[in-house]
């Protein structure tokens, strides 16, 4: 059983994903980091709140983090694929729970430094929070047992711009201090993310468990699975939740194909700001220092999706 934090944006795909590593039994999660991203950090730490009650774990302290970037105004972009409170603007009551005192970033150090070794963080949204932790306490780049961050590209455009993907661009400073902290970081993104497309007649098999977590995932998906299709980014009968893999890479690593290959984060580019740069020849004669997943067994790791929300309707 793995040691996990989960520093996160809720979001639709985030959400799909907790639900995700509460049903796999894989992961143990410890404390939630909530960070601005697909809505306002306010919003985003409500809505962990809402998936932790969901999973009948309000135990979970939920720390805010987070509100901008480190050095850039908010972009708030994530509106136009979680809407503007998150979670697909399904009308979802308010949970009944409240943040946790403390600040994410804090937290962050606290619990990794009392456990060297022994916790995984995963990123699912901006780094900021990641960042501001490695910077308060560089040591947790070494204390880590392992570092997997949702976002950048090797093989593919970007999502936001034609070679950066979301979570990159919204802070592009931050990704680079921990792309170049020494942590062991993992990069679960787009290569990986546009592979997993669930069809949703699957779907529809958890969502009939009418759970807390089936219900609410039912809701807030129409919203998410409409602006992607205004996008051309959903296959037809199918849902793509691009969280999804980062967290299965936790759950199931040997579903993935991977490089580990030297990666800079680019923070100047009038073009490639944001941008993932994979030398995959390493021409440039840097030390690896990021574990880029290339390739996923998709098949396998819907069912272990799909096989894990239905524990939750069990």
């Amino acid at each position: 059983m793995r040691r996990l934090i989960v520093d996160t944006d809720p979001g639709i795909d985030d959400t799909a994903a907790f639900f995700m590593a509460f049903g796999s039994g894989r992961v143990e999660i410890e404390a939630v980091t909530t960070v601005f991203g697909n809505s306002s950090v306010e919003n985003c730490t409500r809505n962990a709140i809402t998936i932790l009650e969901a999973v009948g774990r309000p135990d979970i302290p939920v720390y805010g983090g987070a509100g901008k970037p480190l050095l850039r105004e908010n972009p708030g972009l994530g509106a136009l694929v979680h809407g503007e409170d998150g979670m697909g603007e399904a009308g979802l009551p308010s949970p009944t729970g409240a943040p946790t005192p403390g600040i994410a970033a804090a937290e962050i150090v606290r619990r990794v430094m009392a456990a060297p070794g022994e916790i995984d963080l995963v990123a699912l949204g901006p780094q900021t929070n990641v960042a501001l932790a490695l910077s308060l306490e560089p040591a947790v780049a070494g204390a880590l047992r392992s570092l997997t961050v949702m976002g950048g590209t090797a093989q593919l455009p970007g999502n936001v711009t034609p070679v950066a993907t979301a979570n990159h661009w919204y802070d592009p400073e931050a990704a680079a201090i921990v792309y170049g902290s020494g942590a062991p970081v993992v990069q679960a993104g787009l290569d990986v993310a546009r592979m997993v497309a669930t069809p949703q007649e699957r779907l529809q098999e958890f969502w009939a468990t009418a759970t807390p977590a089936a219900k609410i995932l039912e809701a807030i998906t129409p919203f998410h699975d409409q602006a992607y299709k205004m996008m051309g980014r959903q296959p037809e009968g199918r849902i793509r939740y691009n969280d999804v893999p980062a967290m299965g890479y936790l759950l199931a690593p040997e579903l993935y194909e991977t490089l580990f290959a030297y990666v800079a984060v680019e923070t100047h580019g009038e073009h490639t700001l944001g941008q993932t740069v994979v030398d995959v020849e390493g021409v440039r004669f840097q030390p690896p220092n990021v574990t880029v997943c290339t390739g996923v067994d998709a098949a396998g790791l819907i069912d272990l999706f799909v096989s894990s929300l239905m524990t939750l309707g069990s």
